[in-house]
């Protein structure tokens, strides 16, 4: 009877460790007519990082002034739209997405490219989906808009 039981403990580890995560296309987007040349770009999006994410040195993975490139890993969850209901956007949002986002600067121009997202399973919801994918793209869309809100020097006045 112990073994049957450790089989079965063993069977349902093994297959949810495989069913937690996949990886899905990479995503991007060109913003064009930013203010500023590649050097007050980069370092806007400097500050920008560190506005935007929870530890800007843990998360700062690469920066190449002259490249005019940063490399940050983060984490978000699936941002729910009127096509969800309430209940099924509680399950969703609860998923974490692990991802690259590479920003590669030129004058008056950046492009956010969003790589290497791993979806992580909560619970009983199913990440592999056309849903998914949309909530996804909806909270990167997100980031790009608040991106795009910093560069262009779009800001509340104080």
């Amino acid at each position: 009877m112990k073994k049957i039981i450790l089989g079965c403990l063993i069977s349902l580890t093994v297959s949810s460790a495989f069913a937690e995560r996949f990886h899905a296309e990479d995503y991007s987007k060109v913003l064009e007519n930013l203010s500023g040349d590649k050097a007050q770009i980069f370092e806007k999006s400097k500050q920008w990082v560190a506005q935007n994410f929870n530890s800007s040195k843990d998360v700062l993975q690469y920066e190449n002034k002259d490249q005019g490139r940063l490399i940050v890993k983060g984490t978000t969850s699936p941002k729910c739209d009127s096509q969800v209901g309430k209940l099924e956007c509680y399950g969703y949002s609860q998923a974490h997405i692990g991802f690259t986002l590479t920003i590669d600067i030129q004058d008056h121009r950046a492009r956010l490219l969003f790589q290497n997202m791993n979806y992580a399973l909560h619970n009983n919801v199913p990440l592999d989906d056309p849903i998914t994918d949309r909530l996804v793209k909806n909270r990167f869309n997100d980031v790009i808009d608040s991106f795009q809100a910093q560069e262009s020097g779009v800001s509340d006045k104080w």
